[in-house]
């Protein structure tokens, strides 16, 4: 619960859905968005609520119930001492702000994206790698190239049929179909 909250609160939904973004080329659908910013607030709602009812109106024994709180802070607890070992580790070096900040390694690969991450703007978005990388599978649906291509090809199949209904006298002589763009 606190892995949610910290990621979608503190990190913020948005910032993720925008990572997201950058790195498939796709929005985050709007179901996504809604379980981001809604499902986590109603389980912060219904997980006390939940383990209220169990604890008074359930037959759950003390010990159940005490294993159940020790569940939580056994699962919560490393979390707790990485957070107060990065602290104390901040202390001593006297650079609380430190703590704060992304790890350096933190983030893209390379320079060169974590520059693009930096200025990427959803709203005007254009496809980092579609300035330097050639897509060979949708993009040719739009690739300017490929009506030319297709026209040569046309072209060449339709000299091919020709010699052909030369060379061989009596070939029974079919349509050639062209395509349309």
């Amino acid at each position: 619960m606190l892995y949610a909250v910290f990621i979608f609160w503190v990190y913020g939904a948005n910032t993720l859905s925008n990572d997201l973004y950058f790195i498939s080329g796709y929005k985050p659908s709007l179901f996504w968005n809604i379980c981001w910013h809604i499902v986590v607030i109603v389980a912060l709602i219904l997980t006390p609520t939940t383990m209220y009812r169990m604890i008074y109106y359930s037959s759950a024994t003390k010990a159940q119930i005490h294993a159940l709180i020790a569940l939580i802070i056994l699962f919560s607890l490393p979390i707790l001492v990485a957070a107060l070992y990065q602290y104390i580790k901040a202390v001593r070096q006297e650079d609380t702000m430190k703590m704060l900040k992304p790890d350096p390694s933190w983030g893209p690969p390379s320079e060169k994206l974590k520059k693009e991450r930096a200025i990427f703007n959803p709203s005007k978005f254009i496809r980092h790698k579609e300035k330097n990388l050639k897509c060979y599978h949708r993009c040719l649906i739009r690739n300017p190239q490929l009506k030319e291509l297709i026209k040569k090809s046309e072209e060449t199949r339709r000299k091919f049929y020709e010699q052909l209904h030369r060379d061989i006298p009596g070939l029974q002589q079919r349509p050639i179909s062209t395509s349309t763009f």
